[in-house]
């Protein structure tokens, strides 16, 4: 290498493009003769310091142009049909992308095409990862030929785009964006049964990126099936309907922000909880449905969720980070499984459960048939890594399936619930355990167990405390609601018996069928009446039926435990079956109260104690030990539920999932814990527990199972309107880190009200040893004492009780009176007593109680700018240095 070569370079670098033979000339002299040797070094720095500045200055005004340089969009799919009638499609159409993170704004924007020029709305956007769509003049095509119908319009024009060959170009300003060419070469050959559509959003300026899409009757490509692979799709994300089938039903979607909520008490928490990205199916129900259950394929990245309101499975991308300031706006893909299953004489009812192989490779889907009584249907299909699916087989199972579950990559399990949904006078379906195994060529055969065994210890089972209806047998009374595995276990929650089932897998046999015990609400604080205040308080003889809807089982320690929610449901949509029973005064006369209580109506079944007040439900979640002869309590939550939500949202304590108003669902199951899911984060392990009615997932450290305890508690449903946010979470599911594309753990809740698919990204670690503790006004009390707590559980103020008595009823000649002793700290209040006398206690003072209460860019170049100041600065005082040695 010649000497001067680096020098040349480095000049070229700094922009030094004046390189003619005089300056080059002056400036190697300097630099390069022996005898110049100090102008060298001087003039050295002084270039240093001016590359520097030069540098800055090119830069910034490179990122100024880039600022104003125009987003890129794509033109993503084109169809012409050339004014033509007997066209497959009744318009001709332009559908744009937006490859970008952000959404783009329209502004300054323009398509033409033929000649023709049309401004893009700029009040609009298209959405991150999303599309546009322009809709052009009809056709006027007849029905004979007309094979799809388009989804509504983003903005609509009078083109008509030629059916043989057309350019379409797309401007910002005077700047050409993307322009696409049909009929150029045979990869783009079109005609009016012809769309031509990007593959995969590819952008390589080449005929290949395209693929041509046939919509002409009879073809492959126009299939439900294939319909959401191929069909253009609105800035909502809606795609249109093949003809012949009926129009998609109106939807409303639901209002939802783009704060990224977290968790109540992330201060202290050692998980916390933060809502990053969140699918709207929009397709919001007060009556529930919209989105039930999801689970997570790790292989391809996708969730898969239940929409029983639009009677489609959604796959719900999940492969881009959720990263920023807002939450990420999550697409998804329908399908319609309608057509796929309708054979063989079986009728689509309603897609219950969906599950993934713990391969990635399989999917499951659980369908009920329209008549309630007939057996339903297990549909499989292999997952694609674009989230597609095929379907592989189908069989047939137990009567209305309602959840469906892999207990490994080639066994299928699903609980077929049998309700008596014709009521009492119309047949009652046998509730069963379908075992379905797969084999090498993915054909499906299935052993269905039932509770036949049981009829017999029916005795038995309800002197244990198991509930079955008077006058009916095990074997049509137990409804499977949920199934949880482990190993070769399957257990199986049988929600309005209060018990849970245990299956041998490989037998295909049930061992056990064991009781879960009920909630002491005279030992356990509830709010059971609505009077529109919170007023947790025991109410003795009084006893919640847990009766749990989802269960889950972990190994913790060598042992199986098994956690519940305890949920609490009726037969009140049966005809002649409702055990519901809404009054002040319980159905068996023991118990009586200021406001009306749905009582669990006890008259109507075996093992309970007639003698006892029951209600619907434990409003909280417990764990227990699986030992060889059952099932062994070692922790519930108690009133815990109602008591964090009361302090962290008590303007809407006990509201429902429908409605704002405090209070309105005391008397009814309060929070109503719908199911449950277990995770491990940095080594611990985690409960999550959705509650259905005031919403979000309580998060609790079962570690040790024994010492359970209470973390985190997150909410991102909106209460500025009545259904708003994410509302009525309906199933968990936990993503670990190591299977999650983004690495981070997730928890994704489906939402049956709202509608909608919320992830939260879960971060481990420490809570902070040192806080500041927060007590609060609220008193905790036992039997014996009363306290204060933090919520990181640290207690002050431990006493015991101050009792006075508290005359509820003044006794009088021939009548006692009515009195408890109630602590005048806390309020904690023993059970009512009888007293005789004209003697009247004294009144205490009023207890407390919980209030109800209602430019960046610019620092960088100055700091630069004053780093190179005083490189210059230096480089002068250097050469003065030098000049006076």
């Amino acid at each position: 290498m010649r000497r001067d070569e680096p020098f040349t370079f480095f000049l070229r670098v700094c922009g030094f493009w004046l390189y003619n033979e005089k300056l080059y000339s002056k400036v190697y002299l300097i630099l390069f003769m022996e005898e110049k040797e100090m102008h060298k070094k001087r003039f050295f720095s002084l270039l240093l310091a001016f590359a520097m500045l030069l540098s800055m200055a090119s830069s910034a005004l490179a990122l100024d142009a880039a600022g104003e340089e125009p987003a890129k969009l794509l033109i993503d799919h084109v169809y012409g049909d050339g004014g033509k009638g007997e066209t497959p499609i009744a318009n001709s159409f332009i559908q744009l992308y937006n490859p970008n993170e952000e959404a783009v704004s329209l502004a300054g924007y323009t398509l033409s095409c033929g000649g023709k020029t049309l401004a893009l709305d700029e009040g609009k956007s298209v959405p991150a990862k999303g599309s546009y769509l322009i809709v052009g003049a009809s056709a006027g095509t007849t029905d004979e030929f007309r094979t799809y119908d388009l989804p509504s319009a983003d903005q609509t024009c009078d083109w008509t785009i030629s059916n043989k060959n057309y350019t379409v170009t797309l401007k910002y300003g005077e700047t050409e964006i993307d322009s696409v060419t049909a009929g150029s070469s045979d990869a783009t050959k079109i005609s009016k049964q012809k769309s031509l559509q990007r593959i995969d959003h590819i952008d390589t300026d080449n005929d290949t990126d395209f693929r041509l899409i046939v919509w002409e009757k009879g073809e492959t490509t126009v299939t439900a099936e294939n319909l959401f692979r191929y069909a253009p799709c609105n800035s909502k994300g809606e795609y249109g309907n093949l003809c012949g089938q009926d129009a998609e039903p109106a939807y409303t979607p639901v209002v939802a922000g783009d704060t990224r909520v977290n968790g109540c008490y992330d201060e202290l928490a050692s998980l916390k909880l933060e809502l990053a990205g969140r699918y709207n199916s929009g397709a919001m129900s007060a009556d529930g449905g919209s989105l039930e259950i999801v689970q997570y394929n790790p292989v391809n990245g996708f969730a898969y969720a239940v929409s029983g309101v639009k009677g489609k499975l959604i796959a719900v991308d999940l492969n881009e980070s959720m990263d920023g300031e807002k939450v990420a706006e999550l697409m998804g893909v329908e399908y319609d499984l309608r057509s796929m299953v309708n054979e063989n004489g079986f009728v689509y009812g309603d897609m219950t459960s969906v599950a993934v192989s713990p391969d990635g490779t399989k999917l499951a889907v659980a369908i009920q048939a329209e008549g309630y009584a007939d057996s339903g249907r297990v549909a499989l299909f292999s997952c694609a890594a674009d989230g597609s699916l095929t379907l592989l087989s189908t069989v047939t199972v137990g009567v209305q399936p309602d959840m469906v579950v892999f207990a490994d990559d080639n066994t299928v399990l699903s609980a077929d619930e049998g309700e008596p949904r014709g009521g009492a006078d119309a047949v009652d379906p046998k509730g069963s355990v379908s075992v379905v195994t797969i084999d090498k060529n993915n054909a499906m055969t299935v052993e269905i167990a039932t509770f036949d065994s049981f009829d017999a210890r029916r005795e038995a089972l309800t002197s244990a405390g198991v509930l079955v209806q008077k006058n009916t047998l095990p074997s049509t009374d137990f409804e499977p609601e949920y199934i949880a595995v482990s190993g070769g276990v399957a257990y199986v929650s049988l929600q309005e018996a209060n018990a849970v089932a245990v299956l041998d897998i490989a037998s295909g046999a049930f061992t056990g069928v064991y009781p879960l015990g009920f909630q002491d609400y005279g030992a356990t604080r509830v709010d059971l009446q609505k009077d529109d205040v919170i007023d947790m308080k025991n109410y003795d003889n009084v006893y919640g039926i847990k009766m749990p809807d989802g269960i889950s089982v972990t190994t913790i320690g060598g042992k199986t435990y098994l956690l519940t929610a305890n949920e609490g449901d009726s037969r009140a949509d049966w005809p002649g079956l409702d055990n519901e029973f809404e009054s002040k005064t319980s159905p068996g006369g023991s118990v009586t109260l200021e406001s009306k209580v749905v009582w669990f109506n006890a008259g109507l079944w075996d093992g309970l104690d007639q003698s006892k007040a029951y209600v619907f439900g434990g409003r909280s979640f417990s764990v227990y030990e699986v030992t060889d002869g059952g099932l062994t309590l070692v922790y519930d939550s108690g009133s815990e539920f109602e008591e964090i939500t009361a302090e962290q949202l008590p303007d809407y304590f006990n509201a429902s999932n429908d409605k704002l108003a405090m209070d309105n669902r005391s008397g009814k199951k309060g929070p109503e814990p719908e199911t449950v899911t277990v995770g491990t984060v940095e080594g611990k392990t985690y409960a999550f527990v959705a509650l259905e009615r005031i919403g979000g997932v309580m998060v609790y450290d079962i570690t040790v199972p024994s010492e359970t305890v209470f973390v985190n508690y997150v909410n991102s449903r909106e209460f500025d309107g009545a259904i708003q946010g994410d509302v009525s979470p309906e199933g968990l599911c936990f993503v670990p880190a190591e299977c999650s594309k983004s690495g981070k753990p997730l928890l994704l809740a489906a939402c049956e009200v709202s509608g909608t698919l919320a992830v939260y990204e879960l971060t481990g670690g420490s809570p902070e040893e040192e806080h500041t503790h927060n007590y609060g006004d609220a008193w905790k009390s036992d039997a014996d004492m009363h306290w204060r707590e933090c919520a990181c559980a640290d207690r002050i103020d431990l006493a015991a009780h101050d009792f006075e008595w508290v005359v509820e009823k003044e006794a009088v000649a021939g009548e006692p009176g009515v009195r408890h002793e109630e602590c005048s700290v806390c309020g904690y209040r023993k059970a009512s007593v009888e007293f005789s006398g004209a003697g009247s206690a004294e009144e205490p003072d009023d207890p407390q109680s919980p209030p109800t209460g209602d430019q960046s860019r610019l620092l960088l170049w100055g700091l630069l700018l004053l780093v190179s100041g005083f490189g210059a600065l230096g480089a002068g005082m250097r050469g003065r240095k030098i000049n006076h040695r």
